[in-house]
């Protein structure tokens, strides 16, 4: 039944060297999320925060304090704030 389940292969700096070790559960979860979304020209990514909370599961204040915390780790860095009406864009790390 191949083909039946789709699989994501992640390479990451951040899995190698073990840093998700030192990450909460709701920053893996987010950060997998904005990975999943990920452009594929570049780093860049910018699902909104109802996209985050739909793929993790989380409350919309658990994924801004994860964000948070990717942010300050540098895991993550704004690259365009967002608006009432946008999403704030993201650099990933890798």
């Amino acid at each position: 039944m191949a083909g039946n389940y789709p699989h994501v292969r992640i390479q990451c700096k951040a899995i190698k060297r073990g840093r998700f070790a030192e990450w909460t559960g709701a920053e893996l979860k987010v950060w997998l999320a904005l990975k999943a979304h990920q452009n594929g020209k570049d780093n860049e990514v910018w699902p909104s925060l109802a996209t985050l909370r739909r793929c993790t599961g989380l409350r919309r204040a658990s994924v801004c304090v994860a964000l948070r915390g990717l942010l300050k780790r540098k895991e993550i860095w704004v690259r365009e704030p967002g608006g009432p009406i946008e999403s704030t864009h993201y650099d990933m790390l890798d």
